[in-house]
């Protein structure tokens, strides 16, 4: 179990929330949620929060990998 990241009632967990951000709860479980929301500014706040830091995490660049890294990766997999 991992500690809170953001303010989250006790109905429903961060983890909960960011399966619902990704997408990634079932139908049901995401209608209650999206119910529960309705009436949780605790929640909605969370979930907007969620939003905003997946939303800046798109916009970091991404860096290119060194010439080495697939040489070091081959001769890792070649010692096992």
């Amino acid at each position: 179990m991992t500690d809170q990241q953001f303010p989250v009632c006790a109905k429903f967990s961060d983890e909960t929330l960011s399966a619902f951000a990704d997408g990634d709860l079932q139908a049901a479980d995401a209608a209650k949620l999206r119910a529960h929301l309705a009436e949780c500014p605790i929640c909605a706040a969370a979930l907007a929060q969620l939003g905003g830091l997946a939303r800046a995490a798109r916009r970091l660049d991404r860096p290119e990998p060194p010439p080495t890294l697939w040489l070091a990766v081959e001769g890792a997999l070649e010692e096992r």
